[in-house]
This record gives structure tokens, C-alpha cells and sequence, in this order.
């Protein structure tokens, strides 16, 4: 289960955005993202940087193509403007650890997220599911501050997923 703390505040995101890789994200303004905003942080030994671009991630690069399949682009805009798009930022941080397959070998990545509470995205899964049963449920909504190994971040799938690359929980402290 995520430890969450108490939502501090909301901020504004304009409607989810499907990427290059099929993903669907819900891009967020960085200075809206802020606190934390050191550039590096000294993390479990290592020092991570401070990402450039912020998101959740509301479908996987696997996932988002299921739903473009599953609606025509007009219902699927009607489907996205529906539903609530603001993140409630929670202020609950944790440091993960991941080895992710490079091509020579595998590369051991590192990030910062946060925990958010995002309504919208679980009432997505929730209008998915009714009409592919089979569908995943929905991951633990969260965006990563800090990276090391790979820019991109770590990619956190499901509940099982956070538990196996949670290391520890991080301070707000420690990332100014």
C-alpha cells in the first residue's frame, strides 16, 4: 500500500496528452511542481537531477494504444474532458531502484517520485474496465522529481511494481 500524506494543494493540468511512444500522460507545469527545486539531490549515496519536464503517466506506451482502439479520437476527447485532471499533490516522496535491460547489459536506474492523487485517473480505469474487463488496474499515481541512470524515470506499472523498487521513503527535507 502507498503511504500517503495529507493534500496540500491542487494544481491545474490541462487535458491528458498521448506521446510520441503511445503513452498517455497528464503533463504538469514545472514551476507548478515546485517545491522540490534543487537541481541534484544526494539521495542513498547517489546523486540524482532534478527532471526538466514533469508528468503522470495515466496509460503505459503498451496500454494507450488499447484505448485508442477501444474509441474514435471525438469520443475519446469527450471521455478525457469529463473527468477531473487536477493533481493533489500529497508531499510523500520515496528513492526507488531498478535495473532496466540496456543494450549492453542492464543499466541500474534511479528516481524520486511523488505520490499525487489525480480523481481523473482512476475514474479512467474505472470507465476502461467496464469495457475491457481484463484491463490492469490502475497504477499508483506519482511524479518523479529526480532521476539517475535514465532520464525517463523507472516506470511504475502497478502496486507490486512500487513495493519491489520502493528503497525508502524520502524526507521533503532532504530534497532541498
Amino acid at each position: 500500500m502507498t503511504r500517503l500524506g495529507a493534500p496540500r494543494r491542487a494544481v491545474a493540468a490541462p487535458l491528458p496528452e498521448f506521446a510520441a511512444t503511445g503513452a498517455l500522460l497528464l503533463p504538469l507545469d514545472a514551476v507548478a511542481m515546485e517545491p522540490p527545486s534543487a537541481p541534484r539531490v544526494r539521495v542513498g549515496g547517489l546523486w540524482l537531477r532534478r527532471k526538466d519536464e514533469f508528468h503522470v503517466t495515466l496509460l503505459s506506451r503498451a496500454l494507450g494504444p488499447r484505448l485508442r482502439a477501444l474509441l474514435d479520437e471525438p469520443a475519446l476527447q469527450v471521455t478525457l474532458a469529463a473527468l477531473d485532471w487536477r493533481v493533489q499533490r500529497l508531499h510523500a516522496y520515496d528513492f526507488l531502484g531498478k535495473l532496466k535491460p540496456a543494450p549492453h547489459g542492464a543499466v541500474a536506474c534511479y528516481s524520486v517520485i511523488e505520490h499525487v492523487h489525480v480523481p481523473g485517473m482512476q475514474d479512467l480505469y474505472a470507465a476502461i474496465a467496464e469495457r475491457i474487463p481484463d484491463f490492469p488496474a490502475c497504477p499508483p499515481p506519482h511524479v518523479t522529481h529526480y532521476v539517475v541512470g535514465d532520464r525517463q524515470g523507472i516506470g511504475v506499472p502497478d502496486e507490486a511494481a512500487l513495493a519491489a523498487y520502493r528503497i525508502r521513503p524520502v524526507q521533503e527535507a532532504e530534497l532541498a
